[in-house]
Order: C-alpha cells, then structure tokens, then sequence
C-alpha cells in the first residue's frame, strides 16, 4: 500500500517510490535492450569492416667508407640520402611490378620507407609494412630490406661498371696487341737463320784471306789486274766490301781476268767468290732478321707496357669506387611495432559495450524525462501545484 503524505507541504518529496520506478525501468527496458543491440551490432559491423592490421619495421643504416675509416657523422653529403631516394622509389616500383592489377588498383602499397637522416646521427632507412596477418607483416619487411639492400648493390655495381668501362675496353685492346705482336715475333724467331752473324762473318773473313792469297799470287802476271787490285786494297781500306765502288772494281778484275788467255789465272776462283756472295747474302739476311726481331721485341714491350698501365689505371679507379661505396647493412631486424591489435580489439568491444549500456541508459532516462502523463502524487505536485490528500492502494494483479 503506498504511503499517505503527512508532511507540512503535504507532500514527501524525497521519499524513494519503488513501485514507481520499477514499473518505469519495465517499461523501458525493450526499448533500452533495442537501442543498445542495435548500437552494439553497428559498432561490432564497424568493426569487423575494419579488420586488425599488424604494423613491422626494419631498419637499415647508411655506411660509406672513404679511405680506412669510415665517414663521420657531420659529412653526410646529400649524395647518400639522394641514394637512398632512388632505392627507396625502385622498391616501390619493385613491388607494384610483382603485384596483380587487381591488387594495385583495391590498395596503395602495404609498406612505407623514410628516410631518417641528420648531421648527428646516421642516416636510416626505415621500412614499415601493415598487413592483416602479423608474420606476413614482419615476412614483408625483411624481404624488402634485403631488396633494398639487392638494389643499392645493383645500382653501384652499374654506376662502377659505366666508370670503367672505358678502362676495361682499353685493357682488352692492349692484350689484344700484346698478344698479336708475341704472335709475330714467335713466328719471326721460327724464321731464324741457322748460324749466327759471328760465325758467317768468321766464314767470309777466311773466304777473303784465300781469296787475297791468291789474287797476290796471279796479280803479277797481268798488270792491268795488278793495278785493279792495288785499287782493291786502297778501296778497302776507304770503304766496306759492300760499297759500291768496291763492288765495281771486283767487277773489273773479273773482266780482266776472263779476257786474259788460258792458262795465266793459275787457279779458278769463282767457287771462292761465288761462296763469299753467298756468306754475304747471308750476313745481310742476318742483320735485317736481328734488326726485325729488335723491333718486334720493342713492340712487344711497349705492348706490355700499355697493358700494365691500363690495368693499373683499372685497378685504380675500382679501387677508388670501392672506397667511396655506400653500403647498407640491416641494424634492425623486421619486428612488430605499436600496440598489439588483438589487444586493441578487446578493449574497443568493450567501450563499445560500455557506449551501448549508457545509450540504453540514456534513452530510458529521456523517455521518462519528455514523459508527459501523470503517474504519481508527485507528478500532481509538480505540474498542477496541488497536494494529494491520500492514494488509493495498490491492489495488485488479482483485483486489477
């Protein structure tokens, strides 16, 4: 039975009317359970629309050695960050070039790549990749730190070989005459006379010796070949057995001696005189296949002379791109970074629980806010004014 009001003003306002607000929290509780359903399983399709993505990085350092040290840390020139740019564009392109269209045109690529450099610190190359599945995640960020380390190499190695390049083609071109001019003088030392200078020269110098005997011997008998070879031995002592006025007095005593009668020659010397000629053929064989030799083996030697010099040149300048190569190393293995979004999850479904509950708490408080009608003695106060004199009881359900 509810309570009759006895107080001065003829109403107890602070009494707490249980039958009162059960009744309201019944009346209200579809409503609320609707309103809460309804704003959970929107939240939870939010949700599930957005599925959890795992975050990876790896980090990868700039190192640039110049002479035996390495580069200190205010000489960071804009070259290596610049390298870095063109490493991190071609990792990009890299990617989108082993991606199917449909995969290019659903999403931009999965992963990012800043480059964190300062004059204190060093430069950085910092991969992070997000997929759905966190090994995948940290997969991916390995493999294209270990691509970007494939592409810095690659790109070197090119910018190395158009340097020398042209060092290399001269290198080739020097072997090749190396090996040409050994060729020739190979085939001119096949080409070598059976004796030597000396021994040929010994050979015509006895020749002469008989020959001399026996010119004396005979030059008697005849004058005018007497004369002859007086003329012989001064032009000997003037000149070699080769100059040509020599060659032309010889010519005259062959003459005279042909024109003079049988018998006063005394002995036959044209086998001795045909052999000097031929000695002296020889000798001058000789000499021009010493004086080719000399210059075959000059050739060869000037040849392995430019070979030693290009490939010094070549050794020179790789040796210089190998002290100014830039080298990536990876100092940060691929790992997960951030929050764990599994975790993440569970607490977002519960402040959307949370947000649902107090939706459907706020909801009943505002139906029984605006509600208009009259439900209790209190309600009569406050609208009317009016101070109720007694209630009926509450019969309950058996005499409703």
């Amino acid at each position: 039975m509810r309570r009759i009001f006895t107080a001065p003003s003829g109403l107890d306002l602070h009494m707490f009317e249980w039958g009162y607000w059960r009744w309201q929290i019944i009346r209200c509780l579809p409503l609320g359970i609707v309103s809460a359903f309804f704003f959970a399983a929107t939240g939870w399709s939010v949700l599930e629309a957005n599925p959890p993505k795992y975050a990876a990085s790896a980090r990868i350092v700039l190192e640039r050695n110049v002479g035996l040290g390495g580069t200190s840390k205010a000489q960071r020139t804009p070259e290596e960050v610049q390298h870095l740019q063109v490493v991190a564009h071609a990792l990009k392109a890299d990617f989108s070039a082993t991606q199917s269209k449909a995969a290019q045109l659903s999403a931009d690529a999965p992963f990012v790549a800043n480059i964190e450099s300062s004059r204190d610190k060093p430069t950085y190359l910092k991969i992070k990749s997000t997929m759905p599945d966190a090994t995948a995640a940290i997969a991916l960020a390995q493999t294209l730190s270990l691509r970007a380390i494939e592409l810095s190499n690659g790109f070197q190695q090119h910018a190395t070989d158009l340097a020398v390049n042209k060092l290399r083609e001269s290198l080739r071109n020097a072997t090749a005459r190396l090996a040409t001019a050994e060729v020739d003088l190979r085939s001119h030392s096949n080409q070598a006379p059976d004796l030597r200078i000396e021994e040929l020269q010994d050979q015509a110098s006895r020749l002469r010796a008989t020959l001399r005997a026996a010119e004396s011997k005979s030059a008697p008998e005849n004058p005018e070949v007497a004369k002859l070879y007086g003329e012989l031995a001064t032009a000997r002592g003037l000149y070699s057995d080769l100059h040509p006025k020599v060659r032309l007095i010889k010519i005259r005593i062959d003459k005279a001696i042909k024109q003079r009668p049988a018998g006063q020659t005394g002995q036959d010397l044209r086998f001795v005189k045909q052999r000097m000629q031929d000695i002296d053929a020889q000798i001058v064989a000789s000499k021009d296949h010493q004086a080719t030799a000399d210059r075959l083996n000059a050739a060869v030697s000037s040849a392995k002379a430019r070979v030693e010099a290009a490939d010094d040149r070549l050794q020179a300048a790789m040796r210089a791109n190998e002290a100014n190569r830039i080298t990536l190393k990876v100092v940060k293995d691929a790992s997960l970074t951030g929050r764990n979004p599994a975790k993440v999850r569970v607490a977002i479904l519960a402040t959307i629980g949370l947000a649902a509950l107090l939706l459907a708490i706020g909801v009943a408080a505002l139906r029984i806010r605006f509600d208009a009608h009259l439900r209790r003695p209190r309600d009569l106060h406050d609208t009317l004014g009016l101070t109720p004199f007694a209630t009926l009881p509450d019969l309950g359900p058996s005499l409703g």
